[in-house]
């Protein structure tokens, strides 16, 4: 296996978790990190630095900012007819949906940056250090945004922001 390849491949399913918690769509996530994959490859000669894992981050992170910039804009439509009967439909799972809904519900709820780095650290296991490289932010930043944004969260309240 090249080296590139070997530095690159280990991280894939890292970066599509990401993704999709960024994104909550698998087909578009898997899409944005195909992408990212290509500059990664692409531009694997102007990275800067041994350490690959915050420079394909950061590639990812900039590719997500630009898509959610974009469908902002756009907006989604789906026509009825192509939307699977499957999708539609879900079985009775009401404890797990409320408990995802006040998760997500937390989660829109934090500014971009905040959401950025609890994503990066919480759920990829990055840490504090490579997320300031990712995100492109002084560590005291990224320690300052990690904590203001789980402070939203109260799970005592079961509450978003003092909401119910």
């Amino acid at each position: 296996m090249d080296p590139l390849a070997a530095a690159i491949e280990p991280l894939i399913p890292g970066l599509r978790r990401y993704a999709r918690s960024w994104l909550r769509d698998r087909v578009m996530a898997d899409d944005v990190v195909q992408d990212c994959l290509e500059r990664a490859v692409g531009r694997w000669r102007q990275r800067r630095g041994a350490e690959v894992r915050p420079w394909v981050y950061a590639i990812l992170h900039n590719l997500l900012v630009d898509h959610q910039r974009q469908h902002s804009r756009r907006g989604t439509a789906v026509p009825l007819h192509l939307v699977d009967d499957a999708a539609l439909g879900r079985p009775a799972d009401q404890d797990t949906g409320l408990h995802h809904r006040d998760l997500l519900r937390a989660l829109d709820a934090l500014p971009e940056e905040q959401r950025t780095v609890l994503l990066l650290v919480s759920v990829e296991g990055l840490p504090y250090a490579e997320v300031a490289a990712v995100v492109g932010v002084p560590l005291g930043t990224v320690m300052s945004r990690i904590s203001r944004g789980r402070d939203v969260w109260r799970p005592s309240s079961g509450r978003v922001n003092g909401r119910d």
